[in-house]
């Protein structure tokens, strides 16, 4: 599937794929570009999105949307979400993950490719425990994984690699490799 140039058509949610509420759905081998974000889950007052799988997608903005803060992935209130083997190219973000709430998060990321993101590659504001393995963020503008609040974060890091970040390779030394 290939899914572009949705902020033009879509007005109150200029997402390519949108999951609401919404539970046990794979979201596998699309195309999603120009859009401001690629693939958009999030849950909803008294829900969550849980157990959703994103696997082979591949989601970049172009020069034409300066207009909105675009990412690849963004996941809100979600839990149990399996990102594998996506690549997330020329975003502000390749991947970002706000979950504050107490019981969402525990999501598995592996084998994801963020590069050339005109902020950082990963993005993670999460309480929760996120386990993050094999993944590449190289040459972004600003961090390759940055974690916000840090120090309240409970995350997981097994062999990714952040190589050639402008600013640096990420705001946590036990995140990833240079």
């Amino acid at each position: 599937n290939t899914i572009s140039s949705c902020y033009q058509s879509i007005k109150h949610n200029p997402s390519g794929i949108y999951l609401y509420g919404s539970s046990s759905n794979t979201i596998i081998e699309n195309n999603v570009h120009d859009c401001p974000i690629g693939i958009y889950i999030t849950g909803g007052e008294f829900k969550t999105s849980t157990n959703n799988s994103i696997l082979k997608n591949t989601l970049k903005s172009s020069e034409n949307i300066t207009a909105y803060q675009s990412i690849g992935l963004y996941l809100n209130g979600s839990k149990h979400i399996l990102i594998d083997n996506n690549i997330s190219h020329f975003n502000d973000y390749g991947i970002n993950i706000n979950t504050q709430e107490q019981a969402i998060g525990e999501h598995t990321i592996i084998n994801n490719q963020t590069n050339f993101n005109g902020r950082h590659g990963i993005f993670i504001n999460s309480q929760k425990t996120n386990k993050w393995i094999n993944n590449l963020s190289a040459h972004n503008l600003g961090y390759g994984i940055y974690e916000y609040n840090r120090e309240t974060q409970k995350q997981i890091y097994i062999n990714n690699s952040c190589p050639n970040n402008n600013i640096g390779h990420s705001n946590n030394n036990l995140a990833c490799t240079p």
